[in-house]
């Protein structure tokens, strides 16, 4: 069971998407099922750490010394913890996940020819690349900027939700305000 578990975490994501292609025959739906199947012992591996972590961590040794149950510790205290990073990974998978979608498709194993993709797109410039290098270009430079938004978008997600990494305000506008009052109030005395 240990070595099956070992040789599914060390499969990469997309070779494990070809096999499951090859397998399963090519296809829009097979395409991006392959891709979320993929993902999964990334996810999984990443969730299991983070749940060890925070299971060491001593609030968890103070609940469990006040008798609360495994489940009251694990949805009320250890899942609230955890959820912030799992949040901010999915949505950084979701860049890798288009990115592995266009290359699949790029190979002729994703989302076939009738349908657009941004694969296809660039497999269509790649044959007209002497042509029209533009053809090359857009699909190239658009799969690039969604990624990198994706990406940052996963870290504002992060910093919103993560309560340890938002800055405190500033209190320099309202510190003016209150050397004003202070001065009006002396000058009153």
């Amino acid at each position: 069971m240990s070595t099956l578990r070992g040789l599914y975490h060390s499969i990469p994501s997309l070779l494990l998407s070809f096999i499951l292609i090859a397998i399963f025959g090519r296809g829009n739906f097979t395409g991006v099922m392959s891709i979320g199947i993929a993902f999964i012992p990334l996810t999984a591996k990443m969730a299991r750490s983070l749940i060890i972590t925070e299971k060491k961590a001593v609030y968890v040794e103070a609940c469990k010394s006040m008798g609360y149950s495994d489940m009251k510790i694990i949805f009320f205290h250890i899942l609230p913890n955890v959820i912030t990073t799992m949040i901010a990974q999915f949505t950084m998978d979701i860049g890798a996940a288009i990115v592995a979608m266009a290359t699949l498709s790029y190979l002729g194993l994703g989302i076939q020819p009738p349908d657009a993709d941004w694969g296809t797109l660039l497999e269509n410039g790649m044959q007209n690349f002497y042509n029209n290098y533009v053809l090359l270009a857009a699909p190239a430079i658009i799969i690039m900027l969604v990624t990198v938004a994706v990406n940052i978008f996963s870290d504002c997600i992060q910093e919103y939700i993560d309560p340890s990494q938002r800055k405190l305000p500033t209190f320099k506008q309202y510190e003016k305000r209150l050397i004003h009052i202070q001065r009006r109030q002396k000058a009153a005395i």
